[in-house]
């Protein structure tokens, strides 16, 4: 448990929490998690997620549930009183609501139910600033990369896997997780390809992008209920490996040595030399762009975009 989880929940004990917390992180990060756990403390007494299954007071939101409809529908389960103490919702992956979703949460968020409290998880980008300024945040940090392989380690994975998950994960646990597992590593793979091929290629490989959006890498996820949320996921995987890869290159411009595996190593680094550090960080902005349309946007679109915007640097 980190520091600053470990911050909220004593906070929630003594009853010194606002009523909306804005739980942020890295793709990875397990801010779903942390959210869901302090639903369940302020709920139960206990930071345990399993205890919100059967419990009639608990509500949450998935990412696909990003509507306007979806935030007035969870607004009119809040009206009742609650069953026991206390109610609590989750939002997972609040930076995905549409621009109106958000507008009709801030109804909720400036005339709260009495003795409810509302968790907001996913990255601080994509909120409306009306969102922000209602809640508290708490930002949850990176692991250490050492950290997190040793981790790996122990729960038996191999090595390379380890080294590699370790080393492009982001700080982010989970990632790693699933990064060190073989369906994640081909796609893995495969992302990081296309990333370096489209800011190299004299063309932009668009049929490249589509085929990576139909894979069906996450085998042991349940599908989406829709074909456009599927590739909005699957979008969502690649986008955050786009990101640590070019996080990895402007590391190499800061003169911090190359991550393994030694393919990807060379690849940073011959991308290092071909642009500056101003157009790294020009690459990183329509990337983060990209993530936020990704919530609202035909995926496939938003895809392409990002390809002819990196592809003509």
């Amino acid at each position: 448990m980190s520091v600053m989880e470990e911050y909220l929940y004593d906070a929630i004990r003594r009853g010194s929490v606002p009523h909306a917390v804005c739980i942020t992180g890295p793709a990875g990060s397990d801010a779903g998690g942390v959210a869901r756990r302090a639903a369940a403390l302020y709920l139960t007494g206990r930071a345990d997620e399993s205890l919100l299954t059967a419990c009639p007071d608990y509500h949450e939101l998935g990412a696909a549930q990003n509507g306007v409809n979806d935030i007035r529908d969870m607004q009119g389960k809040l009206i009742p009183q609650p069953f026991y103490k206390n109610r609590a919702v989750v939002i997972l992956e609040a930076m995905r609501l549409t621009v109106a979703a958000q507008n009709a949460l801030l109804k909720t968020l400036e005339e709260p139910p009495h003795d409810t409290m509302l968790f907001l998880a996913g990255r601080e980008e994509g909120l409306l600033p009306t969102i922000r300024s209602r809640c508290m945040f708490m930002r949850l940090s990176e692991v250490p990369e050492r950290q997190i392989y040793d981790a790996l380690i122990r729960s038996g994975y191999g090595e390379k896997a380890a080294r590699v998950a370790a080393a492009f994960c982001g700080g982010a646990p989970l990632l790693a997780v699933k990064m060190a597992q073989e369906p994640y590593t081909a796609f893995f793979e495969e992302a990081a390809g296309l990333f370096f091929t489209t800011l190299t290629a004299p063309l932009p490989p668009y049929a490249q992008a589509r085929q990576l959006l139909e894979r069906a890498a996450f085998l042991d996820e349940p599908r989406a209920r829709t074909q456009t949320e599927e590739r909005r996921r699957t979008l969502g995987y690649a986008l955050a490996i786009w990101q640590i890869l070019a996080m990895r290159m402007l590391y190499g411009k800061l003169g911090m040595p190359p991550a393994p595996p030694e393919k990807l190593s060379r690849q940073v680094a011959d991308a290092c030399a071909s642009f500056t550090t101003g157009q790294i960080q020009g690459i990183m902005n329509e990337i983060i762009s990209a993530q936020k349309r990704n919530g609202a946007a035909n995926p496939a679109l938003t895809f392409d975009a990002l390809i002819s915007a990196l592809n003509v640097r």
